[in-house]
């Protein structure tokens, strides 16, 4: 089983005009204190802002003091916000391809 002879981060090359996280890797992770090999980076959404946290963190964090600075962030990073919805539409074909590209 490769990954129990291997602890490895491989990465590969980000398309061109890509934001720099979003450089394809493979990695050893240990999940359930199981070795897998995952491969990445692809973004996902959640409200929470801890694993074991509520649907509501964002928006009982959200104020009216703070909503303007953060509609400024996501418009000062429109690139980043574009390629992050992206990635979140990504049906599972839509990610197995990616993995069989690298």
């Amino acid at each position: 089983d490769v990954v129990n002879h291997h602890l490895a981060k491989v990465y590969g090359k980000a398309s061109v005009g890509a934001p720099p996280m979003s450089v394809p890797h493979i990695d050893t992770r240990v999940l359930d204190g199981k070795r897998v090999v995952l491969f990445g980076p692809f973004a996902t959404f959640s409200t929470k802002f801890l694993k074991n946290g509520s649907l509501w963190d964002l928006m009982s964090s959200t104020t009216t003091s703070n909503v303007m600075p953060m509609m400024h962030v996501g418009l000062d990073n429109f690139d980043l916000v574009k390629y992050l919805v992206s990635q979140v539409m990504l049906s599972e074909e839509d990610r197995f391809e990616a993995l069989k590209e690298y």
